[in-house]
């Protein structure tokens, strides 16, 4: 179990725990980002009015009556000092100088707002405020409407109000704001039921966050005074939803609880009309309260969870509460090397991948779909019994499982891009900034579709292998990962993933060193494997190597993988022996080809083709 002990975080045996000095912590860690200020968009108002034609009738008519007399346009049109083209429209259109008289549209200007300001105002509006419709709008103006009656929050709203740049006015317990362009932007978050926070919003640092959820609690929260427990209601799902992200992100833990009413609710005396409400329970302490006395041994048999994991995965919850998720409908993997072939600069490369990972999305959402039909349908026997409580809870069975998207040849993308490997800081850094972009990109997909995404480290053991060949038969000069040994004959490859490539070093630690930060992006699998070559006879030797690795690196997953031959006479050989030593038979060959053992004589030519020119690890 995770417990920290002294200020420092240790795993141990729920047998060793000690409750006097041993705290479970249920905190998280958010960086994000500070912003100044708020750019309200502009809009577009109405600035005077002026009429469509400067010409009054009796002139239109004169001008005419000039033109059946015989006079062109070009001697009609400098009596009335006006274009020659304007003479032809009033003799053409019928109606020339008859319509309406029309507005004169013109664009605001940008509104900057300090953001720690725009982010008080926007809690206590989601909280308490309204805008007109549409409809009513045309009768009373672009009104936005606070609504508070405790005497001390509504002392701090005008006190807020004064700060920012719109003119209000008090009516009873109303603060009424008139701004078109305020108006305009608040529209987007519907009424109370459809309510929600930005991404832009929930991507702002841990102290401007807090600013926040102090103002939405003042609203529509609650603060008990004996024990400081803090609750909030909204009727929105995904504002519930929102909130409880925003309250993770403070380092605490909430619990979103839906609540069927069929009879009026009150919040600090207010009553709320509402037959389903969210109640959002806050819990600020920092660590699980444990006895020794609680802990029993059991016997076990299940799933199993690693968790010193940085999954980083955006809202896995199970009856509202966050919890660890897996498993996964499907995966698509993205062709990285072609991406740097084609693409002509950065910027370039980021559209690309943007647009393939969009098609991976709509693959998987096609997929997802189809998997739930057959399910329902009886082909999945097995995982239907498996996931029926998931579909008796949600209405569906696969909905806890990952859509999952991986990569392929970062290395290669690197090359062809700018013309150097992962292993240099330029490759390392543009692949950093890569897998952040990605990862960007699937919570949009994750928030968009309401499923979950993660990205993977492809194992690719096929794939390497086929998309290199397709991608030389297409674009010949394309780089792939043995682009000296395809040239004088051998299978073309691309390197695993993110990875460095197969041959770059034989130093274990440069290897974990150059890998730790990349590894960590993943929110999917992915793992290092460390290939020995030969047997390890120092049990205590792979033991130190193992603890080093743990304390040193943070990356989630890696391997110890000797390479060892089978004589069907004698057995095991350890190493690469292709002819047994004590009758000359021919052996097997065993190592990883990415995520299983199997003998080197089955794998496919691309991996074959990794396999001769692989570096194995030395340890020392």
């Amino acid at each position: 179990m995770v417990i920290e002990r002294y200020g420092k975080y240790k795993l141990v045996e729920a047998q060793d725990f000690d409750p006097n000095n041993d705290r479970i912590p249920k905190y998280s860690y958010w960086e994000g980002y500070e912003e100044e200020y708020f750019t309200l968009p502009p809009v577009s108002i109405f600035k005077g009015i002026g009429p469509r034609s400067k010409f009054s009738k009796e002139k239109i008519e004169k001008i005419r009556q000039l033109k059946t007399e015989g006079k062109s346009i070009y001697e009609i049109a400098p009596e009335f000092a006006c274009n020659p083209v304007t003479v032809y429209n009033i003799l053409t259109k019928e109606n020339y100088g008859a319509e309406n008289r029309s507005k004169v549209i013109k664009e605001t200007e940008h509104i900057k707002i300090k953001m720690d300001d725009w982010l008080a105002f926007f809690g206590i509006w989601l909280a308490e405020g309204s805008v007109d419709n549409e409809n009513i709008v045309m009768d009373h103006g672009y009104r936005v409407t606070i609504t508070q009656t405790k005497e001390d929050v509504r002392k701090e709203i005008q006190d807020l109000l004064d700060r920012l740049p719109f003119n209000y006015s008090m009516e009873g317990p109303r603060f009424v704001i008139y701004s078109k362009q305020l108006w305009n932007y608040l529209k987007q978050f519907g009424n109370t039921y459809d309510r929600f926070i930005p991404d832009e919003i929930k991507k702002l640092s841990k102290r401007q966050l807090k600013i926040l959820f102090d103002w939405m609690v003042k609203g529509d929260g609650h603060i008990r005074e004996s024990t400081g427990q803090i609750n909030y209601w909204t009727a929105s799902k995904r504002l519930a939803d929102d909130f409880q992200e925003i309250v993770m992100k403070l380092g605490w833990l909430a619990t979103v609880t839906p609540r069927i009413r069929k009879i009026l609710s009150t919040i600090d005396g207010r009553e709320i009309h509402s037959f389903l409400t969210y109640t959002i329970g806050i819990q600020k302490s920092k660590h699980y309260r444990l006895r020794k006395t609680n802990i029993s041994r059991e016997y076990y048999k299940g799933k199993v969870y690693c968790v010193e994991i940085p999954n980083h995965t955006l809202f896995v919850r199970r009856n509202g509460k966050v919890t660890w998720s897996g498993n996964s409908v499907g995966v698509v993997t993205i062709n990285m090397p072609r991406i740097g072939y084609l693409a002509n600069s950065e910027e370039d490369f980021f559209n690309r991948l943007e647009d393939l990972m969009i098609i991976a999305k709509t693959s998987l959402e096609i997929k997802r779909k189809i998997i739930e039909k057959l399910t329902d349908e009886g082909l999945y026997p097995y995982s239907a019994f498996y996931l029926r409580n998931v579909k008796e809870r949600f209405g569906k069975y696969w909905t806890n499982h990952f859509s999952t998207i991986g990569i392929v040849g970062m290395n290669e993308a690197c090359l062809n891009l700018f013309g150097k490997n992962i292993g240099t800081q330029e490759g390392r850094e543009f692949t950093i900034k890569v897998m952040k972009f990605m990862r960007e990109k699937l919570i949009e997909f994750q928030e968009e579709t309401g499923n979950y995404y993660n990205l993977e480290a492809t194992p690719a053991e096929g794939t390497s292998y086929r998309l290199a060949r397709i991608d030389k038969t297409k674009y010949p000069d394309i780089i792939c990962a043995n682009e000296e040994e395809y040239r004088k004959g051998a299978e073309p490859f691309y390197t695993n993933s993110s990875h460095l490539p197969v041959n770059y070093t034989d130093d274990v630690f440069e290897t974990l060193e150059l890998q730790d930060e990349v590894q960590c992006l993943y929110t999917g699998g992915t793992v290092i494997h460390l290939f020995t070559g030969e047997r390890i006879d120092s049990p205590e030797g792979v033991k130190k190597l193992v603890r080093v690795i743990c304390e040193r690196f943070k990356l989630p997953y890696f391997t110890i993988t000797p390479t060892f031959s089978v004589c069907p006479e004698h057995g095991y050989i350890k190493g690469e022996v292709y002819h047994c030593d004590k009758c000359g038979r021919e052996t097997e060959v065993y190592s990883r080809i990415v995520g299983y053992l199997r003998p080197v004589s089955q794998w496919n030519k691309g991996k074959a083709a990794e396999f001769k020119i692989r570096k194995t690890y030395i340890l020392k």
